[in-house]
């Protein structure tokens, strides 16, 4: 019996777009070891996951600018460009892991 499987952008996003998460790694081994069952990704789809990645990056950037409205911490220190670096990778890194998922 073959299963096709349909898979929305709320999966994803569930998993908190941990693609190596169990429930998906477990779905990609399940893939790549059978001919039975196929997963399907709709062009629309997949564009609404990386716009969501980027949505909930834009929201930890947000976060970082709070931390510089307090006064305590200098607005151009070298700690918060880092991390708004380490950010930056996070959102790439993600992006990079949902496109090796898809393959």
């Amino acid at each position: 019996m073959k299963f096709n499987i349909f898979m929305d952008t709320q999966v994803y996003e569930k998993q908190g777009f941990n693609f190596k998460s169990n429930d998906l790694s477990r779905l990609s081994k399940l893939v790549r070891q059978t001919n039975d069952v196929r997963i399907f990704l709709g062009e629309f789809t997949e564009k609404e996951v990386y716009n969501r990645i980027h949505k909930k990056i834009e929201k930890v950037k947000s976060q970082v600018n709070k931390v510089r409205d307090i006064h305590i911490i200098d607005k151009n220190s070298a700690f918060l460009k880092k991390w708004e670096e380490d950010i930056e990778s996070e959102e790439l890194r993600i992006k990079s892991e949902f496109k090796n998922f898809v393959r």
